[in-house]
């Protein structure tokens, strides 16, 4: 399977939208949507990377660098990560994931996942991260 890896560019927005719907139980609002990814597109702290596959965005994964107190190193946190439903099980999350831990040099990277997303823990642990933290939600 060909595929491409790149840099979000702000005319994304559109399928990167339609991308993340995914992760949720009901869309976000589109106009707050657009609004945050053009504006993170310029953050120095955050990254938007997508995958394609022949011209046509099947995967999306953001990493946002933290400077937090309780660490010594700046922590590379992958906030939202999804493959397009017809395109999973055929290895581009892998592709893309070892993309962003090649990039970050497999040092300082956390996520968080929800716990109803079974495969997603089995697929990140067997990819070298361990279920170190518990995430509490109000």
């Amino acid at each position: 399977m060909e595929y491409n890896i790149r840099k979000c560019k702000n005319e994304d927005r559109f399928e990167i939208y339609r991308l993340v719907n995914q992760l949720k139980d009901q869309p976000l609002d589109r106009s707050i949507f657009f609004k945050k990814f053009s504006s993170n597109l310029f953050d120095k702290n955050i990254e938007y990377w997508l995958i394609e596959n022949h011209d046509a965005i099947t995967g999306f994964i953001s990493i946002h660098k933290n400077e937090l107190l309780h660490h010594n190193n700046t922590i590379n946190e992958i906030q939202e990560f999804i493959i397009d439903e017809p395109f999973r099980n055929n290895g581009l999350g892998s592709k893309l994931l070892r993309f962003v831990l090649n990039r970050f040099q497999n040092k300082n990277i956390e996520l968080a996942s929800n716990k109803s997303r079974l495969q997603s823990a089995t697929f990140y642990e067997k990819h070298g991260f361990k279920a170190t933290h518990n995430k509490f939600t109000l």
